[in-house]
C-alpha cells in the first residue's frame, strides 16, 4: 500500500517538475537560456571534437614514425625501463594538454 502511495507522489513530482521546466523554456527567458545553451554546447562539442582529431593525429603520426623506424627480423627489439617511462610521460603530457585545452 505504502509502495503505491509512493509511486503516486513519485509520478505527480515527476509531472510538477516536468510542466515547471516546460513553461520555463516557453519563456522568453527560458528560450534565451536554451539558445545560449545549445551554443555553448555546440563550442564544446566542436573543442572537444578537434582535441579528439588531435590526439588521433598525433597517434597516426607516431604509428607511421615507427613503422618506418621499425627493426628488421635480424635486429632485436629491446625497450628500456627509461624508454618506457619517457614514452608514458610523452603520452601523458599529451593527454593532460588537451583535457586543459578542452576545458577552456
Amino acid at each position: 500500500m505504502a509502495n503505491r502511495h509512493t509511486k503516486k507522489l513519485s509520478f505527480l513530482f515527476g509531472a510538477a517538475t516536468g510542466a515547471l521546466v516546460a513553461y520555463f523554456l516557453m519563456s522568453e527567458e527560458g528560450r534565451k537560456w536554451k539558445a545560449e545553451t545549445t551554443k555553448r554546447f555546440g563550442q564544446f562539442s566542436r573543442r572537444m571534437s578537434d582535441q579528439a582529431q588531435e590526439q588521433l593525429d598525433y597517434i597516426s603520426r607516431s604509428m607511421d614514425i615507427f613503422v618506418e623506424n621499425r627493426p628488421t627480423e635480424e635486429q632485436e627489439v629491446t625497450l628500456s625501463e627509461t624508454d618506457i617511462d619517457q614514452i608514458a610521460d610523452r603520452v601523458e603530457s599529451s593527454f593532460k594538454r588537451g583535457m586543459k585545452s578542452g576545458q577552456k
